[in-house]
């Protein structure tokens, strides 16, 4: 063997003719693998057994075949819970691997807070909510929401995809029917904008928590809740039309006796369990559509039936394991009435002769034991709330209150029956209104009132027409309309004409009667960005020259006033104070630093 020469790389001090064997270290691509076996390895030689479904699975089993305790780890992160033996054990493992720190009931685990109470465990993830980081539009790329992403804004879009992913696939599963919908579309800059609004949103509702609580799942068994929308997205996933493809979700309950009986329980939504996404086959009919969802959704049951029956101390690799696995009672949930009597009677397969297959499939599959499927209302069914752009409130009370009922309960009815209002009663002869009536004189003003119904929008209450404290319109003028000023960094951009909410579609979601919570909130810096004062003017410079989040700061500056002046003020302002003069102070304080050296050995001379 001979050594690389110094262009290739540094020469080793050994003679020629030695070969040397590398040993895996961190950072090397086989790494992973070698913490993973050898991780692998001290568990089972302290009686922890890898499951056969997943490989970061482990149970601790008790001589008896008892359950003691479960692990699950996440490359050098491992979560763990049992007996008191099974927290032994996984001190003694700490000692082995030289664990960093040990947290106990409270702590963060991938990026989720784990809390546990006395009778329950609570999963969030505020601080993740909080620091989504959303890439800012400018005025001229909105102009032209059909304009391809260039390269910066593509990146900007991947990064708020994949933290939106993340999130998603960890515990706001509510909203996976908007996250699909944006990472299907094309790259334009309506779906940047759709990216942002998303984001927006999640950012301002980070309590959203979701609660574990004790389930007898030893008895109990699985709920797999299915719905489809037919033609509801196009090819490339995104809603515009034409729409070809269908949109299906579904979510897998783990609960007791009750709810596989169809009674109200409490249940545990796992977190891999629930999946909105676009259906590969083209469905000729809602019938079609709800099928393939209910096949999709009886496959991902029989991944944690599968799951659970290993935990309950089952052999799922036996022989006849395919049945064994049926102690673990399953239910298929759907709204559809006729995929419901297709699947559960055999009464042929309709006209439509590609669902052929998969009836039979899943006829076959039903008459394993402990295998039903079971019809609920649609207005019971939560999980459609992931096949369409629709109110997600109803999906998310459920899923955080972790009650529901496969037979049809009031209190999962996602919109209530609203009592008929009465009529109001007819004045009676003799009362009088409030205010002074319209007489024939007032046409002029009746004008001016009716024309609100045609130009919409905010209009100032001085310029109606007035005399003799009665409202008429001044000889050869129209009346004028308000303009609402523009603050910095606030979206109350004006439109002359039609009102602020054309001017600026932000604020379709603001309550503009008040307008200062929006200005005052966390999305604009609390109020405390603004050039109205001396102090406030110097915290913006300063908060700028530190590199800060000046980018914001400049859009701020270029909402309220200009794109020009922004733009000069603030490249003025990076070059000359963060670049140069942050630079010059920093170079006058380490020459003093060297100077005080020279200082104290002259006076020592």
């Amino acid at each position: 063997m001979e050594q690389p020469s110094r262009k290739r790389g540094p020469a080793l001090p050994v003679r020629p003719g030695i070969l040397f064997k590398v040993r895996r270290v961190f950072g090397l691509a086989d790494s992973p693998r070698a913490w993973y076996e050898h991780l692998l390895r001290t568990l089972k030689s302290k009686g922890w057994t890898p499951s056969r479904v997943d490989g970061a699975l482990f149970y601790k089993w008790s001589p008896d075949g008892a359950w003691e305790g479960v692990m699950l780890t996440h490359v050098d992160d491992i979560l763990v819970t049992g007996g008191s033996s099974a927290i032994a054990s996984f001190e003694e493992i700490g000692k082995e691997l030289g664990f960093g720190s040990i947290e106990k009931s409270k702590f963060t685990f991938c990026g989720k807070n784990l809390r546990k109470h006395p009778s329950e465990i609570t999963v969030d993830m505020h601080k993740y909510h909080r620091n989504l980081q959303i890439p800012v539009v400018s005025r001229e790329a909105r102009e032209d929401l059909g304009r391809a992403l260039n390269q910066k804004e593509l990146r900007e879009l991947r990064a708020l995809n994949g933290s939106l992913q993340w999130l998603v696939a960890q515990l706001r599963c509510d909203v996976a029917f908007q996250l699909c919908e944006v990472q299907v579309a094309k790259p334009t800059v309506a779906t940047l904008l759709k990216a942002c609004s998303l984001a927006r949103d999640l950012k301002g509702d980070p309590d959203f928590v979701l609660t574990f609580r004790h389930t007898n799942w030893l008895e109990g068994g699985l709920v797999a809740v299915s719905d489809a929308a037919l033609d509801n997205v196009n090819s490339d996933g995104s809603v515009e039309e034409p729409k070809l493809f269908s949109q299906s979700c579904y979510c897998v309950l783990l609960g007791g006796p009750e709810l596989v009986n169809g009674k109200r329980s409490v249940f545990n939504v796992l977190d891999f369990s629930f999946r909105s996404h676009k259906l590969q086959r083209v469905c000729r009919s809602s019938h079609g559509a709800e099928t393939f969802g209910v096949e999709e959704s009886l496959d991902a049951a029989e991944l944690v039936r599968a799951m659970v029956a290993e935990a309950r101390g089952i052999d799922i690799l036996a022989p006849g394991a395919h049945y064994t696995v049926c102690a673990v009672p399953l239910t298929v949930v759907t709204d559809a009435k006729d995929t419901f009597d297709r699947v559960s009677k055999d009464t042929g397969f309709g006209a439509q002769k590609s669902l052929v297959l998969t009836l039979a499939l899943l006829r076959q599959l039903l008459r394993r034991p402990l295998t039903s499927i079971r019809w609920t209302d649609t207005a019971n069914m939560f999980v459609d709330a992931g096949t369409k752009a629709m109110d997600c409130s109803h999906l998310r009370r459920v899923l955080c209150s972790g009650t529901w009922s496969i037979e049809y309960n009031t209190e999962f009815v996602k919109q209530k029956v609203k009592s008929r209002k009465e009529p109001p009663a007819l004045l009676e002869g003799g009362e009088q209104l409030p205010g002074e009536e319209l007489k024939a004189e007032h046409r002029e003003l009746r004008r001016y009132l009716e024309n609100f119904g045609s130009k919409p929008g905010w209009h100032w209450i001085g310029s109606a027409p007035k005399q003799d404290h009665r409202w008429q319109v001044p000889a050869g003028k129209e009346p004028k309309r308000m303009e609402v000023l523009t603050f910095c960094g606030s979206p109350l951009a004006s439109d002359p004409e039609f009102g602020p909410e054309v001017a600026n579609p932000e604020l379709a979601g603001v309550n503009l009667n008040h307008w200062e919570k929006e200005v005052t909130g966390e999305g604009r810096n609390w109020g405390i960005t603004h050039f109205d004062n001396v102090a406030a003017a110097f915290l913006v410079v300063f908060q700028s020259v530190t590199l800060e989040g000046w980018s914001d700061i400049m859009a701020f500056v270029q909402d309220a006033q200009s794109t020009v002046v922004g733009f000069v003020y603030f490249l003025l302002l990076i070059v000359f104070g963060a670049f140069f003069l942050v630079n010059v102070i920093l170079a006058i304080i380490w020459d003093v630093f060297l100077s005080v050296p020279r200082l104290r050995g002259q006076q020592m001379v």
